[in-house]
């Protein structure tokens, strides 16, 4: 499970005018026309005038069954029912696969780092509920590289713990410069999503609204932060299903987000209105676009409106009056449907450098589909993952994530890749 590249070091950030990097990489994406291929997988590689590398798949090679196989049946399950509390699980927030085989796991309901060898066995934890040195009050967990040492980030707390890779010692760094939701992370060097701008205002009418979402690069041992990208996106305020909470912030259905995975080197950011994956250096730099060759799917007046529907159900099951229900589904009647859908809902990099990326899916009941991309930024195919497997994180030869049961309990699963040829 080791990672043969080589490290390299941190750059200052302060070189960089990230605004503009992020307005020539959107533009580049939106902007630069290549004739798509006649011959199916043929492929383009291209640099442009700005000097950033353009790799482009065929769509249909891109989505071809890759030969790649996740066994259906974990090799590791940890976790029960009832029993000893240390294998019981209720909300998983970060799990991660260590080099020294071990798992990492952030049990947010018992605000602890639990650590398991891989025969499943407990072997300690860290931390507890509080808001001292090496305590958590809503904190999630990320693997970082170099190292496999562990970053913890506590919204509550606004704060970031990092602990080693054995777990015996950590450091804490301010969160003041955090913010938002943590999406990857190398080292000390995090990439963080947050909406700009108040979303509860009071008087605010329910219905939908426009606010936008930033992506920021952030040093917590620096203590700077910069923007990256920054996209406006949907939302829609409603009535809470209780009567007399908070009104509910709900995302308009096939609204996009960005997702953004991490690396030594660099992270990956989608793009908005377009089927691509944007690269970039840990200076800010944008080096590479990954492409798709494929027409986006469009969003029909119908299936818009099965989305809310279902959205709307979920929230008022069980919970809501019939008058609160009709000023949900009011609160959803002035919102307007999207062209297409997102291509990708998340992005994760294996400890090898290659990309998996998680195509869009609106419904639970969509069929989830993952496609894999090679250091080079070529499509290789796609990738079946186990049902029901909420996926964490993926090395060499492992795909690890969680799991629930016909009861809602959560279980930790690891599951053998094969035949992934590097």
């Amino acid at each position: 499970m080791t990672d043969p590249r080589a490290e390299r070091g941190p750059r200052s950030l302060a070189s960089v005018d990230r605004r503009t990097v992020a307005l020539l990489a959107l533009a580049v994406a939106a902007a630069h026309g290549v004739a798509a291929p006649a011959a199916l997988g043929a492929q383009v590689e291209e640099r442009d005038s700005l000097g950033v590398e353009i790799v482009e798949t065929e769509g249909r090679r891109a989505r071809a069954a890759s030969g790649v196989t996740v066994q259906r049946e974990p090799e590791l399950q940890i976790g029960e029912l009832d029993g000893d509390r240390a294998y019981l699980f209720s909300d998983i927030y970060g799990i991660a696969l260590l080099r020294g085989e071990r798992i990492a796991v952030l049990e947010r309901a018992e605000s602890e780092l639990r650590f398991y060898d891989l025969q499943g066995e407990f072997v300690g934890r860290r931390g507890g509920a509080g808001a001292g040195p090496g305590e958590f009050l809503r904190a999630r967990l990320f693997q970082t590289t170099p190292g496999d040492s562990l970053l913890i980030y506590d919204r509550a707390a606004r704060r970031f713990t990092m602990y080693s890779s054995s777990g015996d010692g950590f450091r804490t760094f301010s969160g003041q410069v955090g913010g938002g939701r943590l999406a990857g992370a190398s080292g000390t060097r995090v990439v963080m999503v947050s909406a700009r701008g108040p979303l509860l205002l009071p008087g605010v009418a329910y219905g939908p609204f426009v606010t936008d979402l930033e992506v920021r690069l952030v040093d917590v041992a620096q203590e700077t932060s910069d923007i990256m990208a920054t996209t406006p996106y949907q939302q829609v305020r409603t009535p809470n299903p209780i009567e007399g909470g908070p009104p509910y912030i709900m995302l308009a259905p096939f609204t996009y987000t960005p997702a953004v995975a991490v690396d030594r080197d660099g992270f990956f950011l989608t793009t908005p209105r377009e089927p691509s994956v944007l690269e970039y250096s840990w200076t800010g730099e944008l080096r590479r676009i990954i492409r798709l060759l494929e027409p986006r799917n469009e969003v029909t007046e119908a299936e818009f409106r099965t989305a809310i529907d279902r959205r709307v159900d979920r929230m008022v099951e069980g919970a809501a009056s019939a008058s609160v229900e009709r000023a949900i589904r009011r609160a959803y009647d002035d919102v307007d449907p999207p062209d297409t859908e997102p291509t990708f809902q998340s992005l994760i990099v294996d400890d090898e450098g290659w990309l998996w990326a998680q195509t869009y899916q609106e419904s639970s009941d969509d069929a989830v589909t993952w496609l894999l991309f090679d250091p080079d930024g070529r499509g290789r195919g796609s990738v079946v993952m186990p049902e029901d497997l909420s996926v964490s994180s993926i090395s060499r030869d492992y795909v690890l994530g969680v799991w629930r049961d016909e009861f809602d309990v959560e279980y930790v699963r690891l599951h053998r890749i094969d035949g992934l040829e590097r």
